[in-house]
């Protein structure tokens, strides 16, 4: 009989995290911005990013920072985000993931404010929005994320071994220059003080984790004789209930995919903190299918 383990980890970097199907349906906010990118040439106050969410639409938003030296705020004009077919290639198959972004953002800091530690969008509009509703809400109340663009822990070098034939690389569209300069049609947005976050608690931050971990099931009309890996993406809200889960990276068998959607939905988890509050946040589940 065929074997099957389950390695569930969590993934650090949700900027990045979008569906591999073509819809989803869960977002925290109408919108979320991305890693905090210091341009190269920017004297060390230019930061450049991108705004990001689950379809096409167009957002304003108000976003705090933290950096160094103190607290910052800025808002975010009427911004286009746009949806690609984005092709992605492993040493096992090639797949698509349908991404949602807008094109480079920038943001200027005062001398003297420091590195941006992290950054989240307090609040946001959307429009053109087909997807979630967010159009008929209004001006949307947004927390800071419990995994959001801020440093984590380095992956472990032995599992990123372990699993390299599953690692996705980019193939189409190419990803943006973060290190651009902005040109002249291109907005430079301003920072004014912003207001201070608890950070006395003795954990002011932590991930979403996976308290009971149900183990996928093998499909029973399927014979493998080589390893398959499925990831799925669980959002997860700051009551530790699940928002939804989906697909996040193909084994290229539907099959095991939906075993392993199954068996995240039917996982339990803790929500994550930050700030010293209860977050929503993402997780990613890992299934590994072992002949």
């Amino acid at each position: 009989m065929a074997r099957l383990t389950s390695f569930l980890t969590l993934f650090i970097g949700l900027a990045a995290l979008c569906p591999a199907r073509a819809l989803a349906i869960a977002e925290f906010c109408p919108a979320t911005i991305g890693v905090a990118h210091q341009v190269k040439d920017g004297g060390g106050t230019l930061y450049s990013t991108t705004l990001g969410a689950q379809g096409p639409r167009s957002v304003t938003a108000d976003v705090e920072a933290q950096t160094e030296n103190g607290w910052y705020q800025f808002s975010i004009p009427q911004t286009a985000i746009v949806q690609v077919a984005a092709k992605y290639k492993t040493t096992q198959l090639t797949f698509t993931r349908y991404e949602s972004s807008s094109a480079l953002l920038y943001v200027r800091f005062p001398e003297g404010a420091g590195n941006v530690i992290r950054w989240w969008i307090t609040d946001a509009a959307s429009s053109g929005d087909t997807l979630m509703g967010w159009d008929n809400k209004g001006t949307v109340a947004c927390s800071p994320d419990a995994q959001g663009p801020r440093p984590g822990p380095t992956p472990d070098p032995a599992v990123l071994k372990k699993y390299q034939a599953f690692v996705a690389e980019r193939m189409s569209p190419p990803l943006l220059d973060y290190d651009r300069m902005p040109g002249t049609g291109d907005t430079v947005m301003t920072t004014t003080p912003g207001v201070p976050q608890d950070l006395t608690c003795d954990k002011p931050f932590s991930n979403s984790a996976v308290t009971h971990a149900v183990a996928p099931t093998w499909p029973l009309t399927y014979t493998m004789t080589v390893q398959l890996q499925t990831l799925v993406r669980v959002d997860v809200n700051s009551d530790g209930s699940i928002l939804d889960a989906w697909v996040f990276q193909p084994s290229g068998i539907r099959a095991f995919d939906d075993s392993a959607v199954e068996s995240a939905r039917r996982s339990t988890y803790a929500a994550g903190r930050a700030y010293c509050r209860p977050a929503p946040g993402s997780y990613l589940f890992r299934a590994v299918f072992n002949p």
